[in-house]
């Protein structure tokens, strides 16, 4: 059926090609069903669609109230505000993430600037001055302070002991000795104070350290 131009507005094409509607505004009152639809430009004003397959979907502005995703690949994402409840996230980089409060169960870091760090516990760690020149660490029991040169110093709850970058020993202080090149004091004076009881004594090196008793040492001269 076919009308002729200017008969009517609107005109109905029915061929073996297909059927053709032709108005400028088509209303359609009842439940209307499209099996395969291809339509270039739609405006609809309340839609209700149960389930929907997009191949290519360009949104200018969304406001989703409940969405379930679950996949979604994202090329530039902006967030004004977020509020995640669980989020599992593989892999992730954050160019400047400011975090008022994180708990992390586990971390890998390769680089970590903090200004301050506390209630932890550091294993494995070595502190490095800011010039490199010095660095800091534990070695077996020993908090061990390290120079670029190799010379390094032990500390432990038995005393402190110095080395040359060999591994010879350069000085130590601990209970039963104290070498030094010399000693002495703010005021330039050196005070040996034994209690009343007992006295001053100049020994051999080589018999240090010994018991304590007086006839198992080697003594030496005093010089004034």
């Amino acid at each position: 059926m076919r009308v002729k131009e200017n008969d009517v507005v609107n005109q109905i094409n029915i061929s073996t090609e297909g059927i053709l509607i032709d108005g400028k505004k088509v209303h359609i009152t009842g439940q209307t069903m499209i099996d395969n639809a291809v339509i270039a430009t739609a405006n609809i004003k309340d839609a209700n669609i149960t389930t929907a397959k997009i191949a290519n979907l360009a949104v200018g502005t969304a406001a989703i109230a409940n969405a379930a995703i679950t996949n979604a690949k994202i090329g530039n994402l902006s967030v004004g505000t977020a509020q995640l409840q669980d989020a599992a996230s593989t892999n992730a980089k954050i160019a400047n993430a400011s975090i008022d409060s994180a708990k992390i169960s586990s971390l890998s870091a390769d680089k970590l600037n903090a200004g301050a760090i506390r209630g932890i516990d550091i294993f494995g760690s070595k502190f490095r001055s800011s010039d490199g020149s010095t660095n800091l660490e534990i070695v077996g029991g020993n908090v061990r302070l390290t120079q670029n040169g190799g010379s390094y110093v032990n500390m432990n709850p038995n005393g402190v002991y110095g080395y040359n970058s060999g591994g010879s020993e350069r000085f130590r202080m601990d209970k039963g000795l104290v070498t030094s090149a010399s000693l002495g004091t703010s005021n330039s004076n050196v005070y040996l104070a034994p209690d009343s009881t007992n006295e001053v004594r100049v020994v051999d090196l080589a018999s240090i350290p010994s018991d304590g008793i007086a006839e198992n040492y080697s003594y030496r001269p005093i010089r004034v």
